[in-house]
């Protein structure tokens, strides 16, 4: 993987990294696979409220439902 940076933000990059006393290599792994995770977590949402959704509208419910149930249950309260 070949990443163009200008030459003040890499210094500072090199800089912040050997901080923490990794190599830039060993920082950039670590921060790609943050966002990975990270990444990869938003799908599972996401296909968790895909499936909720199929569910309902199986069920018939339609998105004015939706709103009436929400108000119901907060005026019980």
């Amino acid at each position: 993987m070949i990443v163009r940076i200008d030459r003040q933000t890499k210094e500072r990059f090199y800089r912040a990294a050997r901080g923490e006393g990794k190599t830039a290599s060993q920082k950039l792994r670590e921060l790609m696979e943050h966002y990975v995770r990270t990444a990869d977590m938003a799908d599972v949402v996401d296909a968790i409220w895909d499936g909720i959704g199929r569910r309902l509208r199986a069920k018939g419910v339609k998105s004015g439902d939706i709103g009436k149930a929400i108000r119901a249950v907060r005026s019980a309260r």
